[in-house]
């Protein structure tokens, strides 16, 4: 028996929410495996005609934080986490056999997250996220560009361009060990919770890929991109609808907490 929980994050996006939800209980389950879905309501106003567990606190916990409350919600219940913990995005769609690719993944023991091929618009790669961790010099640069709104422009417009060359090459078929997984949608082993991972996370949105990876590095887990595992990626469905100035603000936030835990 194999427990999945996928977990959901609402903020004023209840009809994209109730499609995740109806796609996800949709997906392939292989025998023996059970799947549920909890919703982390940060808008503190999702409709119990969602029809899966809500969860939430008063506050807007952000991403990895409304996960957090989604995760504590399944410990409370089970006295323990699940075998597949996923934070997901509802703007993100597995394909209808990914639990079943996932359940035929050659997995090591050390393996503490997977990362699925993810594809933006079912055409660009996002996976891997990052190949190998990134370096002290360019972890404290981002703590100086997302304070000027020309630089943090500058980085919108290359990362633009890596998308358009992405969108050029071919997804990679190969299987391997990476450092981290694109944040739409991460699953989390249990043995990542068992070793002393958390979600707890000082940033309020972005940078959740590198403070996981980080941990499982500290834990002495691997991040296995597993390119079977499809998922397609219709990108923004929340964060694309904030203001510029909100972005940049949660970006520098992120990067100073992620230069002075991991890379100082």
């Amino acid at each position: 028996m194999s427990s999945v929980v996928f977990a959901l994050v609402h903020y004023r996006n209840t009809a994209a929410i109730q499609s995740a939800i109806a796609h996800l209980r949709a997906l392939g389950v292989p025998p023996g495996w059970t799947v549920e879905v909890i919703v982390a309501d940060n808008s503190h106003d999702a409709p119990a005609s969602l029809g899966a567990p809500i969860v939430g606190d008063g506050a807007n916990r952000g991403y990895l934080g409304g996960a957090a409350m989604a995760l504590a919600h399944w410990r409370a219940a089970h006295n323990q986490p699940p075998d597949w913990f996923v934070i997901i995005n509802p703007d993100a769609a597995p394909r209808a056999d990914a639990l079943l690719a996932l359940a035929g993944a050659a997995l090591a023991d050390d393996v503490g997250m997977v990362a699925p091929a993810v594809l933006l618009g079912g055409v660009t790669p996002q996976n891997p996220f990052l190949s190998a961790r990134p370096s002290r010099a360019r972890m404290w640069g981002y703590t100086i560009a997302f304070r000027s709104a020309v630089l943090t422009r500058a980085l919108d417009l290359l990362l633009g361009l890596k998308r358009r060359r992405a969108r050029r090459a071919p997804a990679s078929p190969v299987p391997r060990s990476i450092y981290a997984p694109h944040g739409s949608i991460i699953f989390v082993r249990r043995v990542f919770f068992e070793r002393g991972g958390t979600l707890d996370y000082d940033g309020f949105m972005f940078g959740e890929e590198i403070h996981l990876a980080e941990q499982a590095r500290a834990l002495r887990l691997a991040v296995r991109f597993v390119p079977a595992i499809e998922v397609i990626h219709d990108g923004g469905s929340t964060t694309g609808r904030v203001d510029s100035a909100s972005r940049r603000e949660w970006h520098r936030a992120s990067a100073d907490i992620l230069w002075r835990k991991y890379f100082r």
